[in-house]
């Protein structure tokens, strides 16, 4: 959660945090989704990685991000709480291997 309130998360704002996220992460800040809710203010990013890497971005965002401070730093706002960063993987439906030839 970061202080201040929605209307202060502009365009500019909101894609300079996506830049960051995506820096952590690397990715390129087009696979960053920035959302801002009230709530104080909840910064959320999603962020669009192989499925094969979701761990491990995982693992970088939690390591760089997990105090205030850091994140605070990073993002270029005051950041007042830390949400624990989740990995969400999507199911992958089994594969059916090809018909066997007659």
């Amino acid at each position: 959660m970061a202080a201040g309130s929605v209307d202060d998360y502009d365009a500019a704002r909101r894609e300079l945090i996506a830049e960051r996220f995506a820096a952590v992460a690397d990715v390129d800040p087009s696979a960053v989704n920035v959302t801002v809710v009230a709530a104080s203010v909840l910064v959320i990013a999603a962020i669009e990685v192989p499925y094969n890497a979701a761990d491990e971005v995982g693992d970088a965002l939690n390591a760089t991000l997990s105090l205030p401070t850091n994140a605070s730093a990073l993002l270029n706002v005051t950041v007042e709480k830390v949400v624990i960063v989740s990995v969400q993987k999507p199911n992958l439906a089994p594969v059916a291997p090809p018909p066997l030839a007659p």
